[in-house]
């Protein structure tokens, strides 16, 4: 007997648990596909964050070197020169008429 309810037991929770399986509808963002675009939206958002810091942090070393020799550099080269930043990153253009620094296209 107890055989007997323990197989039906297994049964009901067999057939609840398919039935709410085929039921369930996670929301998008924890689905496989939804997770891979949360990952790439985020590395976006970083690779933005960081390309901004980068400008402010180029132009700050732009103003600081027209303090220091009361010219705007010539190019991002002679930042580095001057030993206001270690290196230049690519993928940026620098206005020498004034001073303005972008990320490039």
């Amino acid at each position: 007997m107890k055989k007997i309810i323990g197989l039906a037991v297994l049964a009901a929770l067999v057939y609840f648990g398919v039935k709410w399986l085929k039921d369930w509808n996670p929301p998008q963002e924890q689905t496989p596909s939804g997770y891979t675009k949360t990952l790439q939206r985020e590395e976006q958002r970083a690779v933005s964050v960081t390309r901004a810091s980068q400008v402010q942090g180029l132009t700050d070393a732009v103003w600081k070197f027209k303090a220091l020799k009361e010219r705007l550099p010539n190019s991002l080269r002679e930042l580095v020169e001057a030993g206001l930043v270690d290196h230049v990153p690519a993928g940026f253009n620098y206005d020498p008429a004034t001073g303005t620094v972008t990320v490039a296209p």
